[in-house]
């Protein structure tokens, strides 16, 4: 609000949770008209559809499925400089990581897509091509029978 941005942050969950945390400070913070929860559902693609960039600052290394669903809708993301994040995104090239924990860092990422959407646009065409090739059927299948040949 404060830099003069229109934006919204859609999250999962609903603000009817009264356990969570970030509903808490969304509701301190009176976002609750910016960040909006919105429902878990198998077929996510509108989510993804109607958004610019795909924020991820996960505190704990894991697998992000969201990086990828939304590469493979030609959405950058911005993560957490996290394994096996820094995989998933090559930075600047598909997306952009930011130092766990370093908010500052994530805010001028999130303003620089925001700012440059020729850089958004070329960030989500290049995270496509990565998913395409790294994710693609053929490719998982083989790895799977490669990983049941060497125990056999």
């Amino acid at each position: 609000k404060e830099l003069g941005y229109k934006c919204k942050c859609l999250m999962p969950g609903t603000l009817n949770d009264k356990h969570s945390k970030w509903v808490k400070r969304i509701k301190e913070l009176k976002l609750t008209e910016e960040c909006v929860l919105v429902d878990f559902l198998p077929d996510i693609r509108a989510y993804y559809a109607s958004s610019d960039v795909l924020v991820f600052p996960a505190t704990a290394p894991h697998f992000a499925r969201p990086v990828v669903e939304a590469a493979a809708m030609k959405i950058p993301s911005i993560a957490a400089n996290l394994d096996p994040m820094n995989e998933l995104i090559v930075e600047g090239e598909t997306g952009y990581l930011f130092e766990n924990g370093n908010m500052n860092q994530l805010v001028e990422k999130i303003l620089f897509i925001f700012n440059n959407p020729e850089e958004a646009r070329r960030l989500g065409e290049k995270g496509r091509e990565k998913v395409i090739s790294d994710f693609n059927a053929k490719k998982q299948i083989q790895k799977v029978v490669d990983i049941y040949s060497i125990v056999s």
